[in-house]
């Protein structure tokens, strides 16, 4: 009776494993002739990639900067005691207004002659100058680097002071910062109701041109570990990433060169919109900042040249 059993169930289990091996053929080809799912494939589609084609064409040099609502009228206040040096009621950087008692001399009150902030106090013994900055804006003031000193006659400038957007033209530069890496340059401002030494953003087109240069959007560029740039050539749902050199910077474009070594980029190619600017991210925050005080005493220095 156990042989019969024993008969009985090696018989089926080579039975059920008949009928199992069907099964586990066809499981075992479905996976192998699956699709490859990779990064390439998985960009597929219009929709899930932005790109932007690479031109010829020409841009204007951009840099965006910090400047301040300015004024170029500074009233100079004379105090001359006859015996004791006389007592300054003001700090620089106080708002004063026109007829404001500013210091006492020779038993008297001295007062105001004009409305804005105090900007310079000069003392020399019993002789005293306060100069005064005018409330009346009439220009917006900005650190630029040095390196476009020759180039920033030609410039012009689009601002945003608060949501309001604002254009003016250069007036004029001083001569470069003690330490030569910077000037001040002055631009035209519309007529509207301005904050005497309040900040603005400028985006300032220093005149540097070129023409027939291979030119992409901005957001096309990526930042690299090592502080350089990349961009991603979208070719036949592949990425391919290309280290590149930009050479002159626009307000929404820029101009791209290949790194040496790397194929150079073409006019037609498709490459991967970032979702950001990062040369907006990593601009010359130092070349970025006003100096009031660097634009207020060339300005006063030469007022006193002037008066001697």
């Amino acid at each position: 009776m156990n042989k019969e059993r024993a008969k009985k169930s090696i018989a089926y289990c080579i039975g059920i494993l008949i009928l199992l091996v069907p099964l586990v053929s066809i499981v075992v080809v479905s996976i192998v002739t699956m699709p490859n799912l990779s990064y390439s494939d998985d960009l597929s589609g219009e929709s899930e990639v932005d790109t932007e084609e690479a031109h010829i064409g020409a841009i204007e040099e951009t840099i965006t900067v910090n400047g301040i609502f300015d004024s170029s009228v500074i009233v100079e206040n004379r105090i001359k005691s006859k015996s004791s040096e006389p007592v300054i009621l003001v700090e620089e950087g106080d708002y004063v207004e026109t007829g404001e008692c500013i210091a006492e001399a020779n038993g008297k009150k001295i007062y105001s002659a004009a409305a804005g902030v105090v900007s310079t106090i000069k003392e020399n013994g019993v002789n005293v100058s306060i100069f005064i900055k005018s409330n009346d804006v009439d220009r917006i003031a900005v650190k630029v680097p040095a390196k476009y000193y020759d180039a920033i006659g030609k410039s012009t400038y689009v601002g945003t002071s608060e949501v309001k957007k604002i254009k003016g033209n250069f007036i004029k530069a001083d001569r470069a910062s003690s330490d030569g890496l910077s000037f001040n340059a002055y631009y035209t401002v519309p007529e509207g109701d301005y904050l005497l030494n309040s900040q603005v953003e400028v985006k300032l087109k220093t005149g540097l041109k070129k023409k027939k240069i291979i030119i992409l959007n901005r957001k096309c560029l990526f930042l690299s570990s090592d502080g350089g740039y990349y961009v991603e050539l979208y070719n036949d749902e592949e990425i391919t990433k290309v280290p590149v050199e930009i050479g002159i910077v626009g307000d929404r474009e820029v101009e791209v060169i290949a790194a040496k070594g790397e194929k150079q980029i073409s006019k037609g190619q498709l490459f991967v919109k970032n979702d950001k600017d990062v040369l907006s991210e990593k601009n010359e925050s130092t070349n970025a900042e006003v100096s009031t005080d660097e634009s207020t005493d060339n300005e006063e220095s030469k007022n006193m040249e002037n008066d001697k």
